[in-house]
């Protein structure tokens, strides 16, 4: 897949509420991973996955907890998941449940694919989060496999239990102990995280909640682009409040180093400046048409410590300052 791996925020909010209760400095491991606490205030927010990754494993590591991803992942539910998980729990059957996740994870995890696989007397929920070392990044795949479990629970029962579960990290003595898997086969070095479902279960009915047609529009517009470019400015846009991402920073949270990352925007004919442009002026133009957003928030929001630092830059973009742009159109978004 040629896109960058992005994650709603949501995902990383469960990170950053544990590492908060156990007393976890939570802002210096951000900051440590490139990542700003000004990114969690909206839950549907896109954010770079690997970077989400290596915060889970920052932090997993300074407090001495090998279990991390998994306890997270534990006490995780589809209450947690924003608008991916309210649509999750419309389904009708636990089979319609998966199938669903299957078709549409992409809307809340672009680095992830889910598929299903029968065998004689089983179905096989399988997760490979492709866009993460198997090793280097153990945490969150921990936690993909127990919030799955949770995920079965709901249809199954708060203690049911799997009969076989893949993992593909390396041996790990303290998750055959932890609660919610006594007796489970735990199998790992595994190509892809799998938990195994007796057919017996599959077609166990659900009592879906209401839901309004159209209810989802927005979830799916706000879905993480499955190409490069426009995965790319997805992944500047959410980077933008806190302060204008520079390519060292893009590179790193796309997974590539400098040199690997300039050589993708010159195969795709761009400039890693220009698309910064572009983003914020779109951005820019979307709001100005508004009536509420005050010019200072715009710019603040775009990465600017400075108004007047936004101001000639739109000038230099449209021709005019952002006052008379606004004069102009506003109202016609």
């Amino acid at each position: 897949m040629d896109s960058i791996p992005l994650i709603r925020t949501a995902i990383l909010l469960r990170f950053t509420d544990f590492s908060d209760q156990i007393g976890a400095p939570t802002e210096r491991w951000l900051d440590q991973a490139n990542l700003s606490p000004v990114l969690l205030t909206n839950p549907e927010r896109l954010i770079p996955m690997v970077q989400s990754a290596i915060f889970a494993e920052q932090v997993a590591r300074a407090e001495g907890i090998d279990n991390f991803g998994f306890l997270i992942g534990q006490s995780t539910n589809l209450t947690h998941l924003g608008q991916f998980g309210a649509m999750i729990r419309c389904s009708l059957t636990l089979y319609d449940l998966l199938t669903t996740i299957e078709k549409t994870i992409n809307l809340l995890n672009s680095g992830e694919r889910v598929s299903l696989r029968w065998s004689t007397d089983a179905l096989w929920l399988q997760s490979h989060l492709y866009a993460l070392d198997h090793q280097a990044h153990s945490q969150a795949q921990c936690f993909s496999i127990m919030a799955y479990l949770n995920v079965l629970r709901m249809a199954l029962g708060p203690t049911w239990q799997p009969p076989e579960v893949h993992l593909t990290t390396q041996h790990n003595p303290a998750l055959l102990d932890c609660n919610g898997l006594e007796g489970v086969r735990i199998s790992f070095n595994q190509p892809c995280n799998a938990i195994k479902i007796p057919r017996e279960f599959v077609s166990q009915p659900l009592h879906p909640s209401s839901t309004v047609p159209g209810q989802f529009e927005v979830l799916h517009q706000s879905a993480p682009a499955l190409d490069f470019l426009p995965s790319l400015k997805q992944l500047i846009e959410s980077l933008l409040p806190q302060g204008g991402p520079n390519i060292a920073q893009a590179a790193g949270a796309s997974g590539m180093s400098v040199r690997s990352f300039q050589r993708r925007l010159a195969n795709h004919g761009v400039s890693y400046g220009h698309l910064v442009d572009e983003v914020r002026f779109h951005l820019a133009a979307q709001w100005l048409k508004g009536e509420s957003a005050p010019i200072t928030d715009i710019a603040a929001e775009l990465g600017y410590t400075d108004t007047a630092n936004f101001t000639r830059a739109f000038k230099r973009w449209a021709g005019v300052s952002p006052r008379e742009f606004r004069a102009t159109h506003q109202g016609s978004g």
